[in-house]
């Protein structure tokens, strides 16, 4: 008998005589987990409602949310004010801008049952997002060309878009939804004949509804779509929350916050004085180290407007956008985030003292500040609201180690726990596991992402807890401190005597 001795095999019961190949995967790595996706709650013209929408442009945003179709192609930022949000700023990051247009108390589908030749109802066709717009559509019925019996049906807007959907009726009364994306038919109840042939007529009864705060933070809706576990969300914000709501909303954001999910960037009401902001955040009980609190609201350029006039905004959707766009172990404020507010021309109250800006921060405050030598605005010491005044990098940085960490510790759930704390030995998996961890807080420390770190699997662990299956794997990390306050000391004059150094 001839051939080889080299066998494959998959673990030791299939050793034997001759050359064994064990073919084994090679470790895995830890990837840092990516935190720059932004989460906007938003009432808006058309689109979905209480669903997450992720879009990637603008483009993708107006085709969603408003598009060009109504209006003359004009986008209304009087009445949806929201719009302004997405003045001159990144909010289109890699991770997608993650939209939740809310649903408002009142709000309703514009709608138009067609009848037929007798008179009777024969099918309905109702607009395919809530809203006053929805008016705007407009529905024809005529004789198919190669089946007079059956209808053909032509959706128009305006004079910029008509479409027509051949034998959406049959003669056997068969309706089929042709997936316009303006418009749903559906066969009435009572259907006994096709629908008349009839020129264009349009839907009615749409309305905008007005929002209340249960609309943006209630039950189900607006900022609790957010909630769910497999949503992920790096900074949430509302867009331009109406006024008279921002103390309910801002309460619901700060509630999403204790659900440990990223950031949140509380509005901002208008006109609010420094004195006023001094007390919001603990007036409001908004302390918490993933709320941030920016005052004032700021200036930018309206695109939006014919005039191309300067417009106050709230200052949180540029807040958002430094913050997402920022690596987690850099700050958002300061010279880092300085690139990403290049949009804001002012501030609503620019004569604010050194010593209020001192106050305001230590109220859990972020003040922006226009700054000469940046040439635009910054935010005067990225913090978030919680009572000790934690930088908002602590807190990304904090959450992009251990949602890296965790994340690869389920590649790993109900493997072998082969840790011997008599000998200080790991064993394939445990060593996999703690070898991974190692090479990825390396790399951060070797890339100043970090300053220093421990990993210690054995320390905090007993035999008994490690024969239950429970594995403490001590992790410790010093990050470094930002130049908060850099300290320029001068001896210039006649009389100085300048020594010498190398």
């Amino acid at each position: 008998m001839s051939g080889s001795l080299v066998r494959f095999v998959s673990g030791i019961s299939g050793i034997g005589y001759g050359v064994n190949v064990w073919p084994v995967a090679p470790p895995r790595t830890v990837s840092g987990v990516s935190q720059n996706s932004i989460g906007m709650v938003a009432d808006l013209p058309w689109g979905p409602t209480n669903v997450i929408t992720t879009v990637t442009t603008p483009a993708e945003f107006f085709a969603a949310f408003y598009p060009d179709v109504f209006n003359s192609g004009a986008k209304d930022y009087v009445t949806w004010p929201a719009l302004l949000a997405l003045l001159n700023k990144p909010l289109f990051t890699r991770g997608g801008l993650k939209v939740c247009r809310i649903e408002p108390t009142g709000a309703a589908k514009s709608a138009k049952t067609f009848d037929d030749v007798d008179g009777t109802d024969s099918v309905t066709v109702t607009a395919s997002s809530y809203g006053l717009y929805g008016d705007q559509v407009q529905i024809a019925w005529s004789a198919n060309g190669t089946t007079p019996t059956n209808r053909d049906m032509t959706v128009t807007i305006g004079s910029v878009y008509s479409m027509t959907y051949e034998n959406v009726v049959t003669a056997a009364l068969v309706v089929t939804d042709p997936g316009d994306p303006y418009c749903v038919v559906t066969k009435h109840v009572s259907c006994v004949k096709v629908p008349v042939v009839a020129v264009a007529a349009a839907l009615a009864g749409g309305a905008n509804g007005t929002a209340v705060a249960g609309d943006y933070v209630g039950t189900g809706e607006g900022v609790q779509q957010f909630y769910g576990a497999s949503i992920e969300v790096d900074v949430l914000f509302v867009a331009e929350c109406p006024t008279a709501l921002v103390d309910d909303i801002n309460a619901g954001l700060v509630a999403y916050a204790g659900y440990d999910k990223g950031i949140v960037v509380y509005s901002t009401p208008s006109a609010q004085v420094s004195a006023t902001a001094l007390t919001y955040v603990s007036g409001e009980s908004l302390q918490d180290d993933r709320g941030v609190y920016c005052w004032p609201r700021v200036k930018t350029t309206n695109f939006f407007s014919a005039s191309v006039d300067e417009v106050t905004v709230d200052g949180n959707a540029f807040a958002a956008a430094a913050i997402a766009n920022s690596d987690p172990w850099i700050s958002p404020g300061g010279a880092p985030g300085a690139q990403f507010l290049t949009g804001i021309t002012g501030l609503e109250y620019e004569d604010t003292s050194r010593a209020t800006l001192d106050s305001l921060r230590a109220a859990g405050v972020t003040p922006w500040f226009m700054s000469k030598a940046m040439g635009g605005a910054i935010l005067a010491k990225a913090i978030t609201t919680a009572t000790a005044g934690t930088k908002v990098k602590q807190r990304r940085l904090r959450d992009y180690l251990e949602i890296s960490l965790s994340n690869y510790a389920e590649l790993y759930v109900e493997t072998p726990l082969d840790v011997d704390l008599a000998e200080q030995s790991l064993g394939e998996y445990s060593g996999s596991l703690i070898g991974a961890y190692n090479t990825f807080i390396e790399n951060e420390r070797i890339a100043s992402h970090i300053k220093t770190y421990s990993v210690d699997p054995f320390s905090l662990n007993t035999e008994e807890g490690l024969d239950a299956g429970r594995w403490i794997i001590h992790v410790q990390v010093e990050t470094w401190a930002d130049q908060d306050e850099i300290v320029l000391k001068t001896e210039i004059g006649e009389t100085v005597t300048v020594t010498s150094s190398t």
